[in-house]
Formats: structure tokens, C-alpha cells, sequence
């Protein structure tokens, strides 16, 4: 059973509704669809949460390193999100742990350098090949740091988005900032940002010129944006991230549509 296939089984098989997240990756020439994320407390998978989750990472072929990773943070976390990549033509698998937003000053919600809010284990199944990705929420940037934050991850081959990301956020964001992450990866070159916009509730259409601005920087092929609009006109834009990716790259993916699906 193919690795998208296995996920799915796994959650609708759970005994309460799970979340369902689609999103699409830019990156030059290419507008990749074929990822989702699924989303759980991880209280619900069974009487043995823990053992449950091996299990499935068993039955993705996790590296037995990321068994090991799994068991010494998941007491802490809260939610467990798993999702699914076709990159370049190879199945990519994710695992996310979120960990409870903290609620004093001492754990660092007031600090620039922000909070560990989630951790990921993205492997490659039936390799050993792993990375481990941390999510550091910035909670106060001024807009300023946050346009200069957006500027450093991309870089100065990613000047377009740069600037298409500020447009986003001058056009949606008038009055409150939206939560932001610091996306990092120890072992390789990608550094990104995660912009959270579901509190804003604007959907895909209203945003229809802009982000056509956002495919034609990429040069997507006019084929593949209209499809995308007509899947996804709908849909309620969530999440905004972008940056340098692991070969060096500037990308931009766009996650949106969540919704709850029901388990068995």
C-alpha cells in the first residue's frame, strides 16, 4: 500500500473526525498538489496512543532513528500531525508533534527569539534518509521585522515573492499581525517562514489576481493555475510559507481547505 494510501486508512479508522489540510508547493516551473497533512490529539490513537503512533510510522518505514525521536518528545506534545509529499517523484512522509502554546513570559512567549511550538521528523520510506525541522513561533514582531524577516528567508533570488508576501499581508492583515514561524533545518540549508492566515478567513477567489501575480513568478505553466482555481476557488487560504528550500531554492507553498473528516 502506497505511503498516502496508509495514512488515510490510518486516521479514518480512528473513532473521532480527524483534520484534513490540502496544499500546493511553488517552486520554478512547478506547482506541485499532491501533499496533505492530517491533524489529531494524540490522545485518540487507541487505549496506547504512543505504541499506536509507532506503529504507523512502522508501517511507513520510519528510520528507526525517528522511532526514537518520536518516544522522548511525545509526552510533551499535544497534537500529532502526519502528512504526505510527492517530491520529484518520490513518496515523502511527516511527522509533526505540536507542542502546547506556552502561557507565560519564563517559557518565552514574550522573547524575540519566540517558542519551540512544533518539531517534524520528514524521512524518505525505505531509506534511512531523515531531517528533523523545528517551528519557532515569533509572537512579537513588529510589521516592519516581520517584512524583513519574510526578505531574509527568501533571499535575494526569491525578491518577487518577497515582495508579493508584503502585498499579501498589507491587503489581509490591516489591523492585527498574523502568527509567524521561524522554520529551520539543522542538517540542511532551508530556512522558511510559516504565516498563519485561517483567523482571517479570505478564500482562494477573492485572492485570484494576486496570487495569479504569485503563480507568474514562478513561470507556472497557465495550465496548471487554472486547474488549480477551479479545484480550489473556494477554499479559505490558511497558511502562507515560504524561503530557501534544501537545494537552495526559493518556494512557496500555499495550505488551504481544511476540513474535518469523519472516522469510522
Amino acid at each position: 500500500m502506497q505511503p498516502q494510501a496508509v495514512l488515510l486508512s490510518a486516521f479514518s479508522s480512528l473513532a473521532v473526525p480527524f483534520g484534513y489540510e490540502r496544499s500546493c508547493k511553488l517552486t520554478a516551473r512547478t506547482l506541485n498538489q499532491d501533499r496533505f497533512l492530517l491533524t489529531q490529539h494524540k490522545n485518540c490513537f487507541g487505549s496506547d496512543s504512543l505504541t499506536s503512533l509507532l506503529g504507523l510510522a512502522g508501517d511507513l518505514e520510519m528510520p528507526s532513528e525517528g522511532l526514537g525521536w518520536i518516544q522522548s518528545r511525545f509526552d510533551k506534545a499535544e497534537l500529532v500531525h502526519l502528512g504526505y509529499e510527492n517530491e520529484r517523484g518520490e513518496p515523502l512522509c511527516k511527522l509533526y508533534l505540536e507542542y502546547p502554546y506556552p502561557a507565560t513570559a519564563s517559557e518565552g512567549v514574550n522573547s524575540s527569539k519566540g517558542f519551540l511550538l512544533h518539531q517534524a521528523i520528514k524521512w524518505y520510506p525505505n531509506s534511512n534518509r531523515h531531517l528533523i525541522t523545528d517551528y519557532r513561533c515569533l509572537p512579537s514582531l513588529s510589521k516592519k521585522r516581520l517584512f524583513s524577516f519574510v526578505e531574509q528567508c527568501l533571499g535575494p533570488s526569491g525578491r518577487l515573492q518577497s515582495l508579493w508576501v508584503k502585498t499579501l499581508l498589507e491587503r489581509v492583515c490591516k489591523s492585527e499581525l498574523p502568527m509567524i514561524l521561524d522554520v529551520s533545518e539543522p542538517e540542511s540549508v532551508r530556512r522558511s517562514f510559516d504565516i498563519n492566515l485561517y483567523d482571517f478567513s479570505i478564500r482562494i477567489g477573492e485572492l485570484k489576481v494576486l496570487l495569479e501575480e504569485l503563480f507568474q513568478s514562478f513561470l507556472i505553466p497557465t495550465e496548471s493555475v487554472d486547474l488549480f482555481f477551479e479545484q480550489n476557488y473556494g477554499c479559505v487560504l490558511g497558511h502562507v510559507s515560504g524561503g530557501i528550500n534544501r537545494t537552495g531554492e526559493p518556494f512557496i507553498t500555499l495550505y488551504f481547505g481544511v476540513e474535518e473528516r469523519c472516522g469510522k
